[in-house]
This record gives C-alpha cells, structure tokens and sequence, in this order.
C-alpha cells in the first residue's frame, strides 16, 4: 500500500490520469465500479462537514501522528455515513501548513485593508452619484 499527496483543488479524473501515467499503465482500461478506490470527499457536503469537524477536536495526538518526508503531520482514520454509503475516510492534517496558510490569509487581508484604507474615499461621497455602468 502506497500513497501520494495531491493539491485538494485537483479533479479525482486528474488524478487518476496522473497516476496511471505515473505507474506507467497508459492504454489500460480500468472499471472503477467493481472495486474500492478512493477519491477525495467533497467538504461542501454536510456529512463531510460534520465528520471532518468532530475528528479535528481529536486530531493531534500522539497516536494519529505520523512521519511524511521528515516532517511531522497527523492522520486519523474516521467512519461516516453520507447517503446509503458507510465510508471510511482519512483525515490528515499538517500543522506547519495550516499554520502558513492562516498567516498567508491574514496578511493577504491586511495588505488588501491597507490599500483600501489609502484610497482616501470622501466620506460624503455616496454611491448615489456615481455614474452607472450598462454590461454589454
């Protein structure tokens, strides 16, 4: 058993092409519906939501802790249903990441609220005066 880290942006059908190439089986024909796979669960959904949240409370701990190219990050395997599914999903999280992330957002915001705020927009200036735009 192997696995492989991929941006969560990336389709499953961009995967798996990538993968095939990767284990070098292009001009293989695969049908998906007879066996297990896994793809990446959709955080838009409810269920995924709610499953993703209750596992995060307990996620760093000791034993969910695992090694990835020498960086230490946690995985918890959790049990959810969606629909008539039961599945098993993997949850992983990198500390050093989210952490870069949040820090990445909230300079992002501020810049951005430091651009607005030398703009200088006349406080009686109101979007009444302004001339409309017509959208062709």
């Amino acid at each position: 058993m192997a696995f492989e880290t991929y941006s969560g942006s990336i389709p499953e059908v961009v995967t798996l092409r990538r993968m095939v190439v990767d284990l070098g089986l292009e001009g293989t024909e695969f049908i998906l519906s007879a066996h297990n796979y896994i793809i990446a669960a959709v955080h838009s959904r409810k269920e995924v939501k709610i499953a993703f949240s209750s596992a995060m409370k307990t996620m760093d701990r000791a034993d969910n802790a695992i090694i990835y190219e020498s960086k230490t990050m946690f995985c918890k395997r959790i049990s959810f249903r969606m629909e008539d599914l039961n599945l098993d999903a993997y949850l992983y999280n990198d500390p050093e990441r989210e952490t870069r992330e949040r820090m990445d957002f909230h300079r992002n915001l501020l810049q951005k609220r430091e651009y607005i705020e030398k703009l200088h927009v006349r406080k009686d200036l109101s979007t009444a005066h302004l001339p409309l735009q017509v959208l062709t």
